[in-house]
């Protein structure tokens, strides 16, 4: 009985595990002077952090708003500030 529920544990933070540390896969680096970062991937969406040209950010997903414009999710945190959100795909270039 033991074994099944440290199993079940185990198997848990696995999947935890492996869903956080996969959201993002990619670095970039802010070609902007100010870059808004939104709540949601739309120009109309609430901004929630802003970020400076030259911040390296960690991205995840890409999506197309209804204008046509790409949007890349990303992460930002140089130790004092951490922000989350969505970030006009144009004004950040992509390591390879």
């Amino acid at each position: 009985m033991r074994l099944k529920s440290f199993l079940r544990v185990i198997l848990v933070c696995a999947v935890v595990l492996g869903t956080v540390s996969g959201a993002f896969g990619w670095w970039g680096r802010v070609r902007a002077d100010v870059l808004n970062v939104r709540a949601k991937p739309s120009i109309k969406s609430r901004i929630v952090g802003k970020l400076e040209e030259g911040d390296y950010v960690e991205g995840g997903k890409r999506q197309r708003d209804n204008t046509g414009r790409t949007w890349y999710y990303v992460h930002f945190q140089d130790g004092i500030t951490e922000i989350e959100g969505w970030v006009a795909a144009e004004y950040i270039d992509r390591d390879r």
